[in-house]
């Protein structure tokens, strides 16, 4: 159930609000699953701040970008996440039907958030069904990956916006979403679908955002 999705962040390392250094300049998703009922998404819970962004060298060649690997930020932007149990269930106190075959339900969560800029917020959401998981049982949902698909997501102009970039390839949604082994939520955009078992495709472009420390939240 374990697999890892890098890539090589061309030897930078993020400093700074970033709590956990990336380790031998690789960024790694957390891609085991959740053991448990409950989503994984329940540790998610909490306030990031924007500290770096990167762009991958084969989507940087493709559409002449000059950057490439990871660029530290300096950026009063936020992302507040919050775990919510899917309420699609129709009264059933067995929870959402997460196999319609078998007819098994369970508990799910939903990963909302919104992202802060300057005085804008918009609404970043990943469904529970938006990650790769397996249903062995009644009551039962375990994620096989941190790796989700966004139903609501971060736009490539928002994307230019905080970076600086100005290059129209960035004008795509960054449609997925996930956490590092550092502890660092990072969203994306790529070609391939991220989510599919066994994809190691290259991300295009991503930003990172690391958890906001406590006396920092004290300060604001």
């Amino acid at each position: 159930m374990k697999k890892l999705f890098a890539f090589v962040l061309a030897g930078a390392m993020l400093v700074g609000c970033a709590t956990a250094a990336v380790a031998d300049g690789v960024l790694e998703f957390v891609t085991e699953g959740s053991e448990k009922t409950n989503s994984f998404v329940e540790t998610w819970a909490g306030e990031y701040k924007l500290v770096g962004y990167y762009v991958g060298e084969e989507f940087a060649d493709d559409n002449d970008v000059k950057t490439t690997g990871v660029v530290e930020l300096e950026s009063e932007a936020t992302l507040s996440v919050v775990a919510n149990m899917d309420g699609s269930a129709t009264g059933s106190d067995a929870g959402v039907m997460v196999d319609q075959a078998a007819y098994y339900h369970a508990h799910v969560y939903d990963a909302d958030a919104t992202l802060t800029i300057g005085e804008d917020e918009y609404e970043v959401k990943c469904p529970w069904d938006g990650w790769t998981y397996e249903v062995p049982e009644e009551g039962a949902c375990n994620y096989l990956s941190s790796i989700g698909k966004l139903s609501k997501a971060v736009k490539g102009e928002q994307f230019m916006e905080l970076t600086g970039e100005d290059n129209e390839a960035f004008d795509e949604n960054m449609k997925y979403i996930g956490m590092t082994t550092d502890g660092q939520l990072i969203i994306c955009y790529a070609d391939a679908n991220l989510c599919k078992k066994g994809n190691d495709a290259e991300i295009g472009f991503a930003l990172i955002f690391a958890p906001v420390v406590e006396d920092e939240a004290e300060a604001k």
